[in-house]
This record gives structure tokens, sequence and C-alpha cells, in this order.
């Protein structure tokens, strides 16, 4: 006979009886873990294969157009893939290589950075393309210490300059150098 049914039906001191059985078949050494009732199977709910979770945004389409986007951009990082997305697209209709429908290719322009590397994760992996690359710099450089932006560009307005002078004369600073 099934405890479950049994628990149900019986009164406190069988209750008790049948939590001890339970606790000696199962090995349990607190009377915590066995105080709740065992799970009833008929009563459980039973989901249907491929019917849990969220319902997929992004199917077969748009993953497809964001490989060939993807392979446009030499299979660059999420961020800059997202930042050109619509040139990529752009450069794969014109060379006749992408007909997408208006709707995928809304969501392609909707699509976030993580949603991205979730997508391109597996074909990174067949591909062993690393996320990161491999650094060339040694660690405590001065590129450690100098913050470098990475992510969304917010792009300058019209007309805004920005000039870096640099000096590449070596121990000596004689000569003649540009002035503005």
């Amino acid at each position: 006979m099934r405890m479950a049914p049994r628990y149900r039906r019986a009164s406190k001191k069988e209750k008790s009886r049948i939590v001890d059985e339970y606790m000696a078949i199962t090995g349990l050494k607190s009377r915590k873990y066995a105080i709740d009732p065992p799970p009833d199977p008929s009563t459980r709910k039973k989901r249907k294969p491929g019917h849990g979770g969220r319902k997929r945004i992004y199917g077969p389409k748009e993953e497809m157009a964001l490989i060939g986007c993807w392979g446009v951009s030499h299979y660059s990082c999420s961020d800059n893939l997202k930042a050109l997305m619509p040139l990529y697209i752009w450069i794969l209709k014109v060379s006749g290589e992408l007909i997408l429908e208006p709707e995928t290719e809304q969501k392609l322009l909707r699509m976030s950075r993580a949603q991205i590397d979730r997508l391109l994760r597996p074909h990174r992996q067949r591909l062993k393309i690393k996320k990161t690359q491999r650094r060339i710099t040694k660690p405590g450089s001065i590129q450690e210490r100098i913050k470098v932006r990475s992510g969304p560009w917010d792009n300058p307005p019209v007309g805004y300059t920005e000039i870096d002078l640099v000096h590449h004369g070596g121990s000596s600073s004689e000569g003649e150098y540009a002035q503005l």
C-alpha cells in the first residue's frame, strides 16, 4: 500500500507512526525532513514534453540572419555586433545574401546583447571562438590603469573634434612640432 493515501486518511497517532516508518525506510535522521506528507503522484500535474518555460521569441529565421551578420562582422563580440547590426543587415540585403521579412528584421534590431550571446554560444563553441581575445599587454601595464569604454556607443554631435597629442621623439624633445 502506498504511503500518501494512507497518510491522508490516518489519525494523528497513525500519522506519527507512518512518519516513523518512512524515516526507517529512507534512513532519515531528523523528523523535520519527514514531517511533510509524501507527495501523491496521482495529484501531480504532468507536463507535456516541450511545453515548459517561456515561449521562444527568436526562431530559426532570426538565428540564421544573426549568424549571417556575425559572419560579415568577422565574428565580432555582441557589443559591436549589436551596434552595427543595421549596417550588416543592409550589406547582406544589398548583396542578395539575405532576404528578410520586416518582422524578422525588427526582431533582429531589438535583440539584446545578452540574447545575441545566448544564440551564438553553440556556434562559437563549434568554431572554437573564445568570447574574449588573448591579451597582448602584460598585467600592470598602463592599459590596466586607463578606463576603456566598451558597449553601447554614444556618437558625439556633428562638428565635435577630438585630438590626441602624442610625442614620438623618444627621450629627446628637440625638433619642430605642429601647433594649433
